[in-house]
């Protein structure tokens, strides 16, 4: 994780290896942020990706939760909790094709309350 990192020295080797790993387009927002300063531009970078991370979590449960919420009204709806492996709506071929290949790989367990 970023946040565990220790802090880096960047010695002219080790700018030199990120300069070989990292592309030129990927460091140059932060480049021209940083006013062309290598260490100050790895130093965004990295706040860049502590930064990204910290969405993680909350885009996570706030996907759960639409996903979960989508899947309860439609139930409701239709009045079945199965509803997603026998769809009360009409599905194209090709749809009903998809859904019966991956039912056949779900293995089925009761739903977490």
């Amino acid at each position: 994780m970023a946040e565990s990192q220790e802090i880096i020295t960047y010695t002219r080797a080790l700018l030199a290896a990120l300069d070989r790993s990292l592309s030129p387009e990927r460091l140059a927002p932060y480049l021209g942020v940083a006013a062309q300063d290598r260490k100050h531009a790895l130093h965004l970078y990295l706040w860049n990706a502590r930064l990204s991370k910290s969405f993680l979590y909350p885009l996570n449960m706030a996907e759960v939760a639409i996903r979960n919420a989508m899947y309860n009204a439609i139930s409701n709806e239709y009045a079945d909790p199965n509803w997603l492996l026998n769809p009360p709506f009409p599905l194209t071929r090709h749809s009903r094709t998809s859904l019966d290949v991956c039912a056949a790989c779900v293995v089925r367990r009761p739903r977490p309350t």
